[in-house]
């Protein structure tokens, strides 16, 4: 059972792909409250393909050139909801528009 256990580790799973997403440059917190994505209209950077790809107890939202596969940025999300505390937040004003704490290709935050 434990060779096992560390074999499905190793496996990276598909969880969802969107062929169409938009990433802005988000403008600092207006309130402790949360973002709202109508702040954001004038800071469009870039549109490309998002995969959510799971491989053992962290998902790994990525954002990908959709000709290339090139990534662009990425959001490890862990299965420790305390180390997730600002990785992934819902916006107040929309359900299709949520905040990324991302990192590009080479690991620096953005």
């Amino acid at each position: 059972l434990g060779t096992s256990r560390w074999l499905l580790m190793d496996i990276a799973i598909t969880l969802v792909e969107l062929p169409e997403c938009h990433v802005f440059k988000i403008p600092p917190r207006q309130s402790a409250a949360g973002y709202k994505a109508e702040d954001w209209k004038d800071y469009h950077i870039w549109t490309g393909k998002c995969k959510v790809v799971g491989k053992g107890e962290v998902c790994e939202i990525m954002l990908e050139d959709p000709n290339t596969g090139e990534l662009f940025a990425s959001c490890p999300v862990n299965a420790n909801e305390e180390e997730n505390s600002n990785t992934v937040e819902p916006c107040l004003d929309s359900g299709r528009f949520f905040v990324l704490r991302v990192e590009d290709g080479s690991g620096v935050l953005g």
